[in-house]
């Protein structure tokens, strides 16, 4: 299966309404409504649902067997050394946090998400990628799990346990929440099991894509399923809050729990059908560069805020928060392109090359690199 090059940029976009949550929210155009509940809502969800559907395009190959230590492998060559490099900026930045031993190990070790009050310690951004690892960690049983059960069984189990999931998270989050900071809101919004269901929507979008991939797909049908996929979450992030209240009911809803995990899929796979002048501009190896600094975006923003304000913000003290916040983007972006090329990739494919040299010197084939990376 050839690389979906126009899925690039739809990750480089949500990491952009994460720095735009954390950042740009009172700068223009991003405090303006509706643009402020669209673009900074800060869509970590919509990565833990394309992780899903990548990793299962990838690695879902019945007639192959599945290699255990080549995906471990290189799923930390894929994270790890961007990850300690932007801990170590951090720290540099913010020489205290060492004195917490207990948040030194967690974050080195990328546990913080499951215990409370770490999750948003040292480079707060980084908790989802202590719930990637988990990923990673459950996925070989997945795999198998997939191989061993009819999919439309396996549909109906992962939907059943997406929906008592959000039956849950609703009850908890209206009877045991106690705001935030507290050990309730780090249970509800960070922890790993609690963003399961969306990897596990992911996953049942990338099998039946993988089965699918082959097939004629309407393309003027699959765009109008595309522009229904952007409505509904247009319409949920404006939304959702609201109708309990419009009913009467005092009630708390949250998108933050995988609520949009479907519509996020439906958008996924249409965008990944996609054959139109959409895909071949959204193709293009400038958007495609962007989909690829995006992890360094998303991992390095908060560091880079700080070095902005501690270097540059200082000089310009008259200028505006929209000015401010374009300055530290433009900065952000240049300083996670060259982190790219010059420490993220590198490390990637040198960890993956020591890989392939190890499996040739003991006897097997280097193997490919997965299709979706």
């Amino acid at each position: 299966m050839k690389h979906i090059n126009q899925l690039n940029i739809t990750r480089f976009a949500a990491a952009m309404t994460v720095v735009i949550f954390h950042y740009g929210r009172k700068a223009f155009p991003f405090q303006i409504y509706p643009i402020d509940a669209l673009a900074a809502t800060g869509n970590v969800r919509y990565f833990f649902v394309l992780s899903g559907f990548i990793m299962m395009l990838a690695y879902f190959k019945p007639e192959k067997k599945f290699n255990l230590k080549r995906f471990w492998f290189y799923r930390f060559a894929r994270i790890y050394p961007i990850y300690l490099f932007s801990l170590i900026f951090t720290i540099a930045l913010h020489p205290k946090f060492l004195r917490s031993l207990t948040g030194t190990v967690l974050n080195t070790t990328l546990l913080q998400a499951w215990v409370s009050p770490y999750p948003n310690s040292f480079n707060y951004p980084s908790w989802s990628l202590s719930v990637e690892i988990f990923f990673y960690l459950i996925f070989p049983l997945l795999i198998i799990i997939a191989y061993r059960i009819p999919f439309k069984i396996l549909v109906a189990l992962i939907s059943i346990f997406w929906i008592s999931d959000q039956i849950l998270h609703a009850y908890l989050l209206n009877t045991i929440y106690t705001g935030s900071p507290s050990f309730t809101h780090d249970l509800l919004f960070y922890n790993p099991l609690v963003h399961l269901n969306s990897f596990l929507i992911g996953t049942i979008g990338g099998i039946w894509f993988t089965k699918n991939y082959n097939k004629q797909i309407h393309q003027g049908k699959n765009i109008i399923l595309l522009l229904t996929s952007m409505l509904l979450l247009s319409f949920t992030l404006l939304y959702l809050k609201d109708i309990p209240h419009l009913l009467g009911l005092n009630f708390r809803v949250s998108i933050r729990a995988g609520i949009l995990a479907p519509f996020y899929l439906l958008f996924l796979v249409t965008l990944s059908f996609d054959k139109t002048i959409l895909s071949k501009i959204l193709s293009h190896r400038f958007f495609v560069l962007l989909g690829d600094i995006s992890y360094s975006v998303f991992i390095l923003q908060y560091p880079v805020h700080t070095l902005y304000k501690k270097t540059i913000e200082p000089h310009f003290l008259n200028h505006s928060n929209t000015e401010h916040f374009y300055a530290y983007l433009f900065f952000l972006i240049i300083i996670s392109y060259f982190t790219f090329k010059y420490i993220e990739k590198p490390a990637r494919d040198k960890l993956r090359e020591v890989y392939n040299n190890r499996g040739i010197k003991q006897g097997a084939s280097a193997p490919d690199a997965p299709p979706v990376a």
